[in-house]
C-alpha cells in the first residue's frame, strides 16, 4: 500500500433502478496512476505474490500495471484470476501471454 499525494483514493458507486438495472459510477483516483515501474519498483510485489494462493486483478486500474502484476505472478507459479470489468475499449498485445 502506498500514499500518493494530490490523488484521492478510487471509489466506485453502484447506481440501482428500480428495475434492477445498474449503473457502476467510478472515480477511480490513485488507481488510474498504477504503472508496471511503479510496480517493478516495488520488491514487496514478488514478496506479498511469493506465498499467495492466488492473484485476483480487476480492470479499473490501468491493463498494462495488471498485466505487469500478472507476469510476476505467472513467474512465480501463482495463479492468476481476472475480473475483466470494466471491459476496455483496446487490448494491448502483450495481455494474450500474460496469463498462460
Amino acid at each position: 500500500m502506498a500514499t500518493l499525494n494530490g490523488f484521492s483514493t478510487g471509489m466506485a458507486f453502484i447506481a440501482v433502478e428500480e428495475s434492477s438495472e445498474n449503473m457502476i459510477i467510478v472515480a477511480s483516483g490513485a488507481n488510474r496512476q498504477l504503472t508496471p515501474a511503479a510496480l517493478a519498483g516495488r520488491a514487496g510485489l514478488r514478496t506479498l505474490l511469493q506465498d499467495a494462493g492466488a492473484l485476483l486483478l480487476q480492470l479499473e486500474t490501468p491493463l498494462p500495471a495488471s498485466i505487469a502484476a500478472a507476469q510476476v505472478a505467472r513467474e512465480l507459479g501463482v495463479p492468476v484470476v481476472l475480473n475483466a470489468a470494466p471491459v476496455p475499449r483496446t487490448r494491448p498485445r502483450s495481455s494474450a501471454n500474460c496469463c498462460g
